[in-house]
């Protein structure tokens, strides 16, 4: 039936933003609520369906093509606060990685319906946090 995945990829895990700018598919916004100064994440995140999904042809996308929405504390300042935006953070040389390996082995990427941007990745930050640019 041709559900088996084949060997298992040693790709490194992404954060929920990379998922977002490599997924061609967007069924959903995403509204983050950020509660600040603790040592982990710990807000709430809620998916809202959209009326129509959108798919994208060309990848990655930049953070401020996502469909997200943070909820701020007053007086959280992100310069500080990193460890709670770590959702949020965008690793280049990771996205790379993943694109690569979704060309060669996924049926959307191999038959060229969605095409890789590399100029576009080359604009992603090498290792930085994007909360700025939701």
């Amino acid at each position: 039936n041709q559900m088996d995945p084949g060997p298992a990829a040693n790709l490194p895990n992404l954060t929920q933003i990379e998922v977002m700018i490599i997924s061609p598919v967007h069924a959903l916004v995403s509204l983050y609520q950020v509660r600040g100064r603790q040592f982990k994440y710990s807000g709430h995140c809620c998916n809202f369906a959209r009326d129509t999904a959108v798919f994208h042809n060309k990848l990655p996308l930049l953070p401020e093509e996502c469909d997200v929405i943070i909820m701020r504390r007053t007086g959280l300042n992100p310069a500080t606060d990193e460890e709670v935006y770590q959702d949020f953070r965008v690793q280049r040389l990771v996205v790379e990685q993943w694109l690569k390996y979704l060309e060669a082995h996924h049926p959307t990427f191999r038959s060229r319906r969605v095409a890789i941007d590399w100029e576009q990745l080359s604009q992603l930050p090498l290792d930085s946090s994007v909360h700025g640019h939701l």
